[in-house]
């Protein structure tokens, strides 16, 4: 229990003039592995925004503090002030469903003051199909695309993913899935070693 993130949050919901529905939550949270209440903070916070039948929905969030060691003179340089902010947004129409979100990000370690700004962005979109009159899903394809960037910006990566996923029950699902690197950039600014594009196959079951 030593190891477990103290976490407090308070969120709900308020219906505006029967149109549409704001979403609401904030929270606090304290690293792991410290003394209770004596850990490096962070504080988060979302608003999202659906109208009333809430298959379209756009919100934004946003999270900062610190992570890593809160001892006097820390020399070890895992001590990190970071904030992140985004936007996403969701339409589902006839079970097909669309998703999206973009993320901007900074970083700053307090030891040496390094600092580095990236962002990340991913589309996906799945279609769910039904067999009879269950309510259970027979299969569900899905495409997404993800990209992000580091160093600042200077490098990018972008990967495609693919999955048809079958469900047992509501609980139980199957999904066979392909993942390809689409482009690929340099690692690190002190070996520019261009990072090997790739791709994998995964089974699984949860």
């Amino acid at each position: 229990l030593d190891q477990t993130t103290q976490t407090g949050a308070m969120y709900g919901y308020a219906g505006l003039a029967n149109l549409a529905q704001l979403y609401y939550q904030l929270g606090i949270t304290a690293a792991n592995g410290n003394d209770p209440g004596n850990g490096p903070k962070s504080g988060n916070a979302r608003l999202a925004l659906a109208n009333r039948t809430g298959n379209l929905e756009i919100g934004t969030f946003g999270s900062s503090g610190h992570t890593g060691s809160d001892a006097p003179n820390n020399t070890t340089g895992d001590k990190i002030q970071y904030s992140k902010t985004g936007v996403d947004a969701m339409a589902e129409f006839a079970g097909l469903t669309t998703r999206a979100a973009y993320v901007v990000g900074y970083e700053k370690d307090l030891n040496t003051w390094n600092a580095q700004n990236d962002r990340a962005a991913y589309i996906e979109t799945f279609y769910v199909i039904h067999r009879g009159d269950s309510d259970v899903p027979f299969l569900v394809p899905l495409l997404r695309e993800n990209w992000y960037t580091t160093m600042n910006g200077a490098s990018q990566f972008n990967y495609i993913t693919a999955q048809l996923a079958h469900y047992f029950q509501p609980n139980v699902k199957a999904f066979v899935e392909y993942s390809a690197t689409t482009k690929s950039d340099v690692t690190s600014a002190t070996a520019p070693n261009v990072a090997p594009k790739a791709n994998e196959w995964t089974a699984q079951v949860e």
